[in-house]
């Protein structure tokens, strides 16, 4: 989780984070959404914005309303049945595909997310990254390998969040 402490976030005023803090995790709070949407708009140039992560993770649905606001897409790639690429141990439920489906289209967020095959591994990846966010719920060795498969694919200014 971010250490909001740290980072002031300036409410964007066209970001409301209320409608999807009420939807997702409840760990997180107004300044910490807030700060997620920002860095998102700003880092974003013409590479992807990426999400490496659970659907029922509320950084999923912060870059997808920053995606809206340049009328771009987030790519997600989760796991499913405990697996993702590179061989990384995630933890992930079959109802997961139901529930992202379901708070995209609650959220208005449809068309600004893009589901990727879990199985798609970073020599399939042909688009430089912007924007790597990976939760940080997964071990320290699966974001190791995590970043070690994805950094090769980082725009000359991207960043990786976790």
């Amino acid at each position: 989780m971010i250490n909001s402490k740290k980072v002031k976030s300036q409410n964007s005023p066209d970001f409301d984070p209320t409608e999807i803090l009420s939807q997702t995790d409840p760990s997180f709070n107004d300044s910490e959404a807030s700060y997620l949407f920002d860095l998102a708009r700003k880092t974003h140039g013409t590479g992807a914005l990426v999400h490496i992560g659970n659907p029922r993770s509320t950084v999923l649905y912060c870059l997808a309303a920053a995606a809206k606001t340049w009328e771009g897409a987030v790519s997600v790639i989760h796991a499913q049945k405990g697996q993702i690429s590179g061989s990384l141990e995630l933890k992930a439920d079959d109802s997961d595909q139901t529930l992202l489906a379901d708070r995209k289209k609650k959220l208005g967020l449809d068309e600004y997310v893009e589901k990727k095959d879990y199985n798609l591994s970073s020599s399939d990846w042909s688009t430089d990254v912007d924007c790597l966010f990976i939760d940080g719920y997964m071990g320290r060795e699966s974001l190791i390998k995590a970043i070690q498969t994805w950094k090769n694919h980082l725009s000359r200014d991207g960043v990786i969040v976790v």
